[in-house]
Order: C-alpha cells, then structure tokens, then sequence
C-alpha cells in the first residue's frame, strides 16, 4: 500500500516516504528515506484527518505526545531509537524511529517453528534488559507481546530490539498524579492474551505487567 499523497507532500523536505509498513486504528507506520542522510527509518503518522475535534483528537494527540516523550528516555541498544519527532500542518503529527531490518518475533516463529532454546534464552535477555532500563526509567511497556519484538540478523547472531511503546505508562508506583492522568479506563489495554490480569481489570499497571507478559 502507498502512503497517502498528502503525507508524502506534507514531509517531503524531510523524508520521502516508500512504503506502507503497518496501520492501527489511530497512526500509520512508514517506511521511509532521511533526505539529509539517505537512512533508512520508520515513520510514524498520527492519524488525525478524521478524528472529531475536541476529545478524542486531544486525547490521540496526547497519547502521541506521551510515546514521544517516553521513548525519548530510553537509550538502550535493545530499544528502538526515537531519532525525530514534529508536526507538519494541522493534520500531521509524527515520530522518527530507527528502521529495525528482520522479521517480528512472531512471523520468525510463524515461519521456523520452536527456537532452539539457547536461542530463545538469548533472545529473551535482550527482552529483559531492555524492559529493566524501561523499568529504570519508570516506563511500563504494557502491549509486549511477539510482533512488538524485531529480530534482526545485521551481525553474527540475530537479537531482539523492542518495539512500540505507543500505549506505554508511567508505573503505578511512581509519580501517582501522572499515572492517574495518562491512564484511562477507555484506553487500549493491549492484547488480551499477553495481558496481565491487572490491565484486564482496568487496574494501573506496573513494571511486572510487562513480565507477565
């Protein structure tokens, strides 16, 4: 799928957007091309076009602003990096992301069975270092699941890159006043099967939600 030519014109001078990588219900992934240094990078557009003004496009604008800040705090090389972020015109907000080159953990899996279980155990580390800096920084990941986790192949072992804080919170054990502001009973959870019985109940979530999952 191409990206919508009003995105592509809306960010030319910056990133010339080629492909379509994944869509949600609230923002669309990009592949795309950093005009100043030919990198590749992930490109990610909220989607505000045909969102109602008022509330719900407040509340998706925060949600988008949240990811940014929090993905800004974490530096870890089993992280995504956050590289840019800004607006272009009313209807345009969007974050930067290292491009993650491989496959998700689930389509791997999909695709070759059962890892080898030193390999899994390799891999799952990387997973729990990255979550232990998130974690550092107060920063619950809440939808950790096998699509949201990029094995790459770029040396001599493939290794785990975590992906998506985009429903992301502050724990529940630290700065309170923020948690109960950016955590709404109307907003997404994550995915049923990989979440803690304490997001299911719409409780707020902590550093071992994640390890739930």
């Amino acid at each position: 799928m191409s990206p919508e030519p009003q995105i592509v014109e809306t960010l030319r001078d910056r990133y010339k957007l080629l492909s379509t990588l994944g869509a949600g219900g609230f923002a669309t992934v990009y592949k795309a091309e950093q005009i100043a240094t030919g990198q590749l990078v992930a490109v990610k557009v909220l989607t505000l076009t045909e969102a109602p003004q008022g509330s719900d496009r407040d509340r998706r604008l925060e949600r988008f602003h949240r990811e940014m800040r929090l993905c800004a705090q974490l530096h870890h090389p089993n992280i995504v990096r956050l590289i840019d972020s800004g607006q272009a015109g009313p209807a345009v907000v969007y974050t930067v992301f290292d491009l993650a080159p491989g496959k998700d953990l689930a389509h791997l899996l999909a695709d070759e069975g059962r890892l080898e279980p030193k390999e899994a155990k390799y891999l799952m580390l990387q997973v729990l270092d990255a979550l232990a800096c998130a974690h550092g920084q107060c920063v619950v990941h809440r939808d950790l699941k096998p699509a949201n986790i990029m094995v790459t192949h770029t040396g001599a072992r493939r290794n785990a890159i975590v992906l998506d804080f985009g429903i992301g919170a502050v724990a529940a054990d630290a700065k309170r006043e923020e948690m109960s502001r950016l955590t709404q009973t109307s907003e997404s959870i994550g995915t049923p099967c990989y979440a803690a019985p304490e997001q299911l109940r719409s409780e707020a979530p902590t550093r071992r939600s994640d390890l739930y999952a």
